[in-house]
């Protein structure tokens, strides 16, 4: 069972994949300004993470041509990581096997539990607009940000 964490989004801030390619593009129209306020504040704080688990999804969204890049993938991936603000967070075991075991049921997608899971283990606030992992994450009290508020 997952421990009750409140969300805060002053704290280190978890970039849900399609948010840091928003951000690297310059699409943030798909969001709240409210959080677009949030983001810039979180890079001029260096507290934005990135999953390498967000790198894997981007990478396999470029070859299926569902992300159109304007650039070869392993250079998109470079310049977003040197986004400012943003740092890349390695996966981890724990967050791995935590990813595994979510209670209830949790979202198909491995890469958003994998999300989920560092969210949690970290006590970071992950950032996203997807209404399932919203939902799913209120529900089990792990720190959320709904981009569309």
């Amino acid at each position: 069972m997952i421990r009750s964490v409140q969300a805060d989004p002053g704290k280190t801030l978890l970039l849900d994949t399609h948010i840091w390619v928003w951000m690297v593009s310059n699409t943030l129209e798909h969001i709240s300004g409210a959080t677009r306020t949030t983001l810039e504040e979180g890079a001029a704080r260096r507290r934005l993470r990135v999953s390498a688990i967000s790198v894997w999804e981007v990478g396999v969204l470029a070859r299926k041509k569902r992300l159109g890049l304007t650039m070869h993938v392993a250079a998109w991936v470079e310049r977003g990581l040197a986004t400012p603000g943003v740092q890349q967070v390695s996966l981890d075991s724990a967050s791995a096997l935590l990813s595994t075991t979510l209670p209830d049921e949790p979202p198909s997608d491995p890469a958003d539990r994998f999300l989920l899971a560092n969210a949690y283990n970290y006590g970071w606030t992950l950032v996203t607009s997807d209404a399932k992992i919203i939902r799913y994450a209120n529900a089990q009290s792990i720190p959320v940000l709904d981009a569309r508020n």
